[in-house]
């Protein structure tokens, strides 16, 4: 019997070790794999090892000031590639990615387009006209749609991610639907619910006031909005809407379906907004502080003032023990890797320049 248990134990292991099944990208498989040790500059391994995993993960970066995309490994924080965009005068704002279709998607601000690259090999693929002023986007494959807010056209357009085609333009709300708004106004932020049933436009408004308005997909109509402070931006986590407003000094939790407000959580000049399966982050943009938040009681855990100035954009790799983030500005360069120890406190493991004015962050 005990030859028999060592021999189906033996057998068991000969399996898992050939599967590459990444257990943590909803089932993708990859040929890639990694050595079983990683040293990462300027980190004590023994103190606080970067775990290790079979899969793809990887960390991108868009280069506003450098017409690049930069691609990191997010297992282990190593440098793989920079792309750059076509066009000389290309400003890549934001990103997004598709698991369905095996794409990511780079807005250019400078061009009113849409590019789409294999998420592999990085070769580009094709691209998509939008409004003018490309910047934040959010996709969802449950429902098969880009959003893509358009600054300088105020417009939202809304890319069939099946077809890669565009599929509707949104323009700003009118005064029927808010009476308070002025010609002032111009989307900011947009993300859609897990289920892709609803989305929600941030609309920048006069001083310090915005709106978080809400759509159907299925139509594109205006359903609800809320006002909140300015320079929000949002993350849908489950039922919730989290909104980080920058001049409001705080993030609001939000009720999905009704923008009706569940809790508010201080933290100052909060930009930047991710999560893990266990806490929420978000950086402060004004202040160059990072803070950790308990995602069951919204409560602060941590925070950890920043090497470089204006922390903007963060995320989280799939196991939630890497945060990375860009730092904005005409003059920045840097992009920073934390590690996310199990109590939620961070430690800086290393940084490289990226390129100029890094802006959006991805995960896939």
């Amino acid at each position: 019997m005990k030859r028999i248990s060592i021999a189906l134990v033996a057998v068991a292991v000969a399996m898992f070790l050939s599967c590459e099944k990444d257990p943590v990208s909803n089932g993708e498989t990859t040929g890639e794999r990694i050595d079983a040790e990683i040293h990462v500059n300027n980190v004590d391994d023994e103190e606080d090892p970067v775990e290790t995993y079979y899969g793809l993960d990887r960390f991108l970066v868009a280069n506003r000031g450098s017409s690049t995309v930069t691609v990191y490994d997010a297992r282990n924080t190593n440098f793989i590639t920079n792309i750059t965009l076509p066009d000389l005068n290309a400003e890549p704002t934001y990103l997004a990615h598709s698991r369905d279709n095996g794409f990511f998607y780079v807005g250019d601000y400078a061009n009113s387009k849409v590019l789409y690259y294999d998420k592999r090999n990085y070769q580009l693929a094709g691209e998509i006209a939008v409004g003018m002023g490309a910047g934040h986007m959010w996709l969802n494959d449950h429902v098969g749609q880009l959003w893509v807010n358009n600054s300088v056209s105020k417009t939202t357009s809304v890319i069939d991610i099946e077809t890669n085609t565009l599929k509707a333009t949104i323009p700003l709300p009118t005064s029927s639907n808010i009476p308070e708004i002025t010609g002032n106004a111009v989307q900011n932020d947009v993300v859609l619910s897990p289920n892709g049933m609803t989305a929600y436009v941030t609309i920048d408004d006069t001083g310090d006031k915005s709106y978080v308005v809400m759509y159907d997909t299925t139509d594109f109509k205006y359903v609800r909005h809320a006002e909140v402070e300015g320079r929000t931006h949002l993350l849908p986590v489950g039922g919730k809407i989290y909104a980080a407003t920058q001049s409001g000094n705080k993030v609001i939790a939000l009720d999905g379906t009704d923008l009706s407000v569940i809790k508010e959580t201080p933290f100052e000049s909060p930009h930047g907004i991710t999560k893990s399966n266990k806490f929420f982050f978000a950086s402060a943009l004004e202040d160059n502080n990072l803070g950790v938040f308990d995602r069951r009681t919204g409560e602060a855990i941590f925070e950890l003032e920043t090497e470089f100035n204006s922390p903007h954009s963060i995320v989280t790799n799939k196991l939630g023990n890497i945060l990375f983030s860009s730092h904005s500005g005409i003059s920045s360069t840097q992009v920073v890797f934390y590690k996310v120890r199990g109590d939620g406190t961070l430690r800086k493991l290393r940084h490289y320049d990226s390129g100029a004015n890094p802006h959006g962050v991805l995960n896939y």
